[in-house]
């Protein structure tokens, strides 16, 4: 496992989803494994021989967001339309191909359908510093094959090459939201780490490099907004 840490890393207090790209034990054994930048910051890592980097994505640059996976990135030749994935997409009523409106409602932290706030409002703010804190709208986990590979899936047009790259994504999207679906409370001057009813992701299969090679690479991108069972919308634990 070969990782660079994220930015502003608590080494005390881990996030679930920064333990899982850090530590292998929560990786599957069995796995061969461009948005503004202005509205991103990232983390790269290692899990087998997949790579996943992931980026933040904030709430001010929601409509770019939408508009840059939904629109840039599936109108090249030969590029698939997104598609929903999680739990909690289900119970937000989101499944089947990835619309901008929907995408860009959820990463500005709103149901898609009703329009009804999922909780806390994702405004930024200002704290006694004079600083602005940037409210998260969710995160880019891009998930890159092998170069070796992705070679091969053009050099041949094998689409059982794509379809590894398709297996090794999903299984790792499972793994995703079994361990890092949970959110953060406090209590009692502790935190408590309860489960939630899962993720709600947009996924989208890349075939090229920006420099228009071969590169089968996913980017899936995840809501901050989770659901506890008691009903109430929190942020993920991320």
């Amino acid at each position: 496992l070969h990782q660079a840490p994220p930015p502003h890393h608590d080494a005390a207090n881990p996030s679930t989803l920064q333990r899982l790209t850090r530590d292998p034990r929560h990786a599957p054994t069995n796995l061969s494994q461009r948005t503004n930048k202005s509205d991103q910051t990232g983390a790269r890592a290692w899990v087998g021989v997949v790579v996943i980097r992931v980026r933040t994505l904030f709430a001010s640059g929601a409509g770019a967001s939408a508009a840059y996976y939904t629109g840039y990135l599936t109108k090249a030749d030969g590029e698939l339309p997104g598609a929903w994935a999680g739990s909690q997409a289900l119970g937000l009523g989101l499944s089947g191909e990835v619309t901008t409106e929907a995408l860009e409602a959820l990463l500005s932290g709103y149901h898609p359908s009703t329009g009804m706030q999922l909780g806390r409002e994702l405004v930024d703010r200002v704290d006694k510093h004079g600083n602005t804190i940037r409210a998260v709208a969710g995160y880019d986990a891009t998930l890159s094959a092998p170069k070796s590979l992705s070679v091969l899936w053009g050099l041949t047009g094998d689409e059982r090459f794509a379809e590894c790259h398709d297996v090794a994504v999903a299984a790792t999207v499972a793994m995703i939201e079994k361990y890092a679906s949970t959110t953060r409370i406090r209590s009692n001057g502790g935190r408590l780490h309860p489960e939630t009813g899962g993720l709600s992701m947009a996924v989208f299969r890349q075939s090229t490099s920006r420099a228009d090679d071969p590169q089968l690479h996913t980017h899936v991108v995840i809501s901050a907004k989770v659901q506890t069972a008691d009903g109430r919308w929190l942020a993920l634990d991320a």
